[in-house]
This record gives structure tokens, C-alpha cells and sequence, in this order.
């Protein structure tokens, strides 16, 4: 479930989950140790990870990002300008370049901001599937595979 909020003076987007047992904790917790293994790209391809833990009654475990103030790439019409095009080929290349596999690559999780006389920030959200290269066997396969599903996603 998200939510839009404050955390402090930041616009936020908080990702909640209840807490019915160990496995969606756990995945919240991975997560959470992908946006920090991924802070230097945060307020670029990324949006800033502002915090998470426990709602006050300690039934719902939360995620607080930076609201990005943009659309997904699924609302904006074929065919990308090559600005919006190569920028999202940036933000992907940036994420392996971390040693991040994103895990859940598609329209959605792709979010376009645009605004009058900037060139468009892409940041790519969702990182619940994401997995370290390091800890992947097929690696750079897996690693290109998702640079080709990129490209099919922008052409």
C-alpha cells in the first residue's frame, strides 16, 4: 500500500506493509539495504530513501522516499524523445554500475520528470526484487538481459 506524506519538510511516498509473519519483513528489509547500497545515486536515477521502520502501533513496517514529481514512462507517449530515451538507459547503466540487478524493470517503475527548460531526471523505483550482481551466479547474463529488456521497454 503507498501513501503520499510528509517526512519532515519532504514530500514523501510511504510504502507500507503489514506485518503477518517473517517473509514480507524480510522483504521490506532487503529493500531497505538496496536503496542504502544505491545512496549515491539517490536524488538522481533514484529517489531519495528518506527512512523507514515501524508505524506507532508496530503493525505495519513503512518505506519513506522522496515523492518524485513526474509520471510513469507507461503514461507518456511512443516514441521517447532521445533525451528521455538515453536518460533512462543512464539510470540503468548507473544501478549495474553499483552492482545492482533491478529485478522488476517495466513501465511503471520507470518514472519521467520533466521540467520546462531541464532535461528530463529519470528514476527508476521499486527496488523489492532488486539483487546484488555479487551474489548472482550469471551475473553479467542476467546484467544484459536487463539492459535488452530496457531497450524493448523503450522502443
Amino acid at each position: 500500500m503507498l501513501r503520499k506524506g510528509t517526512w519532515g519538510i519532504t514530500t514523501a511516498v510511504y510504502k507500507f506493509m503489514m506485518i503477518e509473519g517473517c517473509q514480507p519483513l524480510d522483504a521490506f528489509v532487503h529493500e531497505t539495504s538496496i536503496y542504502q547500497h544505491l545512496k549515491p545515486l539517490q536524488g538522481g536515477c533514484l529517489a531519495d530513501f528518506l527512512g523507514h521502520g515501524l508505524t506507532f502501533c508496530s503493525s505495519r513496517y513503512f518505506i519513506a522516499l522522496e515523492l518524485i514529481p513526474g509520471v510513469p514512462l507507461a503514461a507518456i507517449s511512443k516514441p521517447y524523445s532521445p533525451e528521455v530515451f538515453s536518460a533512462a538507459e543512464r539510470a540503468l547503466d548507473d544501478v549495474h554500475d553499483r552492482g545492482v540487478l533491478h529485478g522488476d524493470l517495466h513501465e511503471g517503475n520507470i518514472m519521467v520528470c520533466q521540467q520546462q527548460g531541464m532535461p528530463p531526471r529519470v528514476v527508476l523505483i521499486d527496488f523489492e526484487h532488486a539483487e546484488l550482481l555479487s551474489s548472482l551466479d550469471d551475473a553479467a547474463a542476467l546484467q544484459h538481459e536487463e539492459k535488452q529488456l530496457m531497450l524493448r521497454i523503450l522502443h
